[in-house]
């Protein structure tokens, strides 16, 4: 819906340079502000001060920057702009709907292991991944499925 008005794409695409440029400042702010050790110490005893509105609002700008950043450069690569194919774009919002189940469930078991984070960052990405497209499977052959997680009906792109 919110792409709906073009005016804010011409935003999006305007603003790249300078989200960019603002990402870039606010990860430099956040590594010098040393975000990972202010947030443990927060969580520890969390107290809503100056302090507290101050890196809050610091990720706040430095996640929008990206998100201007993410949007800016869809809107510009020619391969994010290609339509999905009629059966994937058919599932689309099942996919959407089941996916975070599906993350949780995988991250309930892999965080329990003992490897490194990043090992488990990989198995939970492709993991949730693998496992919510196969469960699509069958939403696409199963009409009730389909339709109770928002699917398109067959012969209307899926």
């Amino acid at each position: 819906m919110v792409f709906s008005d073009q005016r804010l794409t011409a935003a999006v695409r305007r603003d790249l340079p300078i989200g960019l440029a603002v990402g870039v400042v606010g990860l430099a702010a956040l590594v010098a502000a040393d975000f990972p050790e202010w947030l443990e110490r927060w969580s520890a005893a969390p107290s809503y001060s100056w302090d507290y509105l101050l890196m809050e609002g610091l990720y706040a700008v430095y996640a929008w920057s990206w998100t201007v950043v993410a949007l800016g450069v869809g809107g510009r690569v020619k391969w994010f702009q290609t339509p999905l194919p009629p059966a994937a774009g058919g599932l689309a919002l099942p996919f959407y709907v089941l996916h975070q189940p599906v993350i949780l469930a995988v991250a309930f078991v892999v965080v329990q292991g003992s490897a490194a984070i990043p090992v488990k960052l990989a198995l939970v990405l492709v993991g949730s991944f693998v496992a919510t497209a196969a469960l699509c499977g069958p939403v696409r052959r199963i009409r009730v499925l389909r339709a109770l997680l928002g699917g398109r009906p067959p012969g209307d792109g899926g």
